[in-house]
């Protein structure tokens, strides 16, 4: 490998913060570092969400190209979601490209990576994956380095049920995920060989989304109290972040270090909106007219974890069909011709297509123009910045996997309302302020936005760069041969193989037991209602 590279990753940080901090002297580390370097946006995907962000990070491609779009994906010629995991990448990353060069890699807790790669050197998958907080063996490649990887984590708290005391425990729970993912990260960078070294840490992204109220004082939800734990969590990654230095500069002095984020964070607004309730007020959308029972919540509150892991273990496809159940039973589908996940952080919209869908209803030689049509009314709600045909966002094989129309929320000064699934008439409701507060599923007072950050150890001339140019930056500055991709390299040029063979490996599917656990993990972290 022509030189070294560190990529150290703090999901959800945010320029805003990290100004602040520099300003105030509470992140010396980074200061100095941006100071010899340069501080760049860093453009995320439309959505800026978690996995297809990461991913299009390391592989240098649009999610168009690379096919993992998100932690679910509906089945076709169904209205039933499946769980997505790792397999669901259709393009190589940089560890793959680098393995096969000879060189070797070190990757830890990239979201998305569960199952994990055989790559030359050592990985330890990030979230989401169907195994308890804590990493078991599964989950590390060699598995010989289980002993010395085992205390990372990334869950222990439960981000769905904000009670009293909560935001004191989790201040806790992160800084002491900090410190153990701080002793692996520095015993594997200093006694390991490897040439790309990548840890990242998650713990900005949740306290900006659960703390971001009591920093910003612009917030709507601007409530006083805890306005230290952001800079907490901050300082105890750029203490780290000087260790990681420490170490690079004894070990490679020419390592080239780049500290990036896969989204920022900006306020949420007091108000929510209900996509599916707009769609039935615009007659996209029919409701039916009795009220579904609502199943899946009984029964995960309810039935007691042996249960109901015996009930996955014999029904497979239980948790995707109670999921399936729980987003879509309300909807006549005989009499709707759009609809929505109403995810807040993937926020789409997908047309009931004859043809495709088992009950669909708009002619599928009208399907471009029915689009254009509702992107048209949708532009015109004051909630809606934009909405986009897929194909406007992405492009390659796999556009297909994506909803067929893609949102961008409008900012109000500077703040963002959250989309929660619908209930009631109204299109868009203004919270109480002891709401406020939300939690996962029902509108976090942080949310994510797309300009993260890059900061890197060389002098660069531009001011932003898209999320695609870091894997192409890797191999530009590596001299590896890489296939075409749509990321600009920052720093050297790239080596194109058209002849480099992209893995056509089988999506794996979950067991049953492996569904349940998965549940487990998702719930705790907010992604399961």
């Amino acid at each position: 490998m022509e030189r070294k590279i560190v990529i150290i990753g703090w999901d959800g940080a945010t320029r805003q913060v990290i100004e602040k901090g520099i300003d105030e002297d509470w992140l010396p580390t980074l200061k100095s570092f941006v100071q010899e370097g340069s501080f760049l946006d860093l453009i995320s995907t439309i959505p800026p969400a978690t996995i297809p962000a990461w991913t299009s990070c390391f592989t240098g491609v649009n999610p168009g190209k690379h096919g993992y779009f998100d932690f679910t994906e509906m089945i076709a010629g169904t209205y039933q979601i499946r769980f997505t995991n790792g397999s669901y990448r259709k393009f190589p990353a940089v560890w793959n490209w680098i393995s096969q060069a000879g060189g070797r890699c070190i990757i830890l807790g990239v979201p998305g990576t569960y199952p994990i790669d055989k790559i030359n050197g050592i990985m330890v998958s990030g979230f989401i994956s169907p195994l308890p907080s804590k990493i078991t063996p599964e989950q590390v490649y060699p598995e010989k380095i289980f002993p010395i990887v085992k205390e990372w984590g990334y869950g222990g708290i439960n981000e769905s049920l904000i009670s009293k005391g909560w935001h004191t425990r989790a201040v806790d729970v992160l800084i002491e995920r900090i410190k153990r993912k701080e002793q692996i990260t520095l015993q594997l960078l200093e006694k390991e060989d490897w040439d790309l070294f990548v840890s990242i840490f998650n713990e900005t992204d949740t306290v900006s989304h659960h703390f971001w109220m009591f920093w910003d004082k612009t917030s709507p939800r601007y409530q006083d109290g805890l306005r230290e734990a952001i800079p907490a969590i901050y300082q105890h990654l750029d203490n780290v972040f000087s260790k990681i230095l420490h170490v690079i500069q004894k070990k490679y002095p020419d390592c080239l270090v780049l500290l990036v984020s896969d989204h920022g964070f900006q306020s949420s607004s007091n108000i929510v909106i209900h996509i599916n309730n707009w769609l039935a007020q615009k007659g996209y959308l029919r409701f039916r007219s009795y009220k579904i029972p609502p199943v899946k919540s009984l029964l995960l509150k309810t039935i007691p974890y042996p249960i109901q892991s015996y009930l996955f273990s014999k029904f497979k496809g239980y948790a995707e069909k109670l999921e399936s159940s729980c987003r879509f039973s309300r909807i006549d589908w005989e009499n709707t011709s759009a609809f929505s996940e109403e995810l807040d952080y993937f926020p789409s919209i997908r047309i009931n297509l004859k043809g495709r869908e088992p009950q669909g209803i708009v002619p599928e030689e009208n399907y471009y123009e029915f689009v254009y049509q509702l992107c048209s009314e949708l532009k015109k709600w004051r909630f809606i910045k934009n909405a986009y045909f897929r194909e406007e966002l992405y492009k390659g094989p796999f556009t297909e996997k994506a909803p067929d129309i893609i949102l961008e929320i409008s900012e109000e000064n500077g703040s963002i309302p959250c989309c929660v699934p619908s209930s009631g008439t109204d299109i868009y409701r203004i919270l109480f302020p002891n709401e406020f507060q939300g939690a996962k599923g029902k509108g976090m007072n942080g949310h994510h936005k797309r300009e993260g950050i890059l900061c890197i150890s060389e002098k660069i001339s531009q001011t932003s760069a898209n999320i695609e140019d870091i894997a192409s930056t890797i191999a530009g500055v590596m001299q590896i041969p890489v296939p075409p991709l749509d990321g600009k390299p920052l720093l050297g040029s790239l080596i194109i193989d058209t002849d480099f063979q992209i893995p056509n490996d089988d999506e794996k599917e979950l067991t049953p037991y492996e569904e349940w656990l998965l549940i487990q993990q998702m719930k705790t972290i907010g992604y399961w209602q």
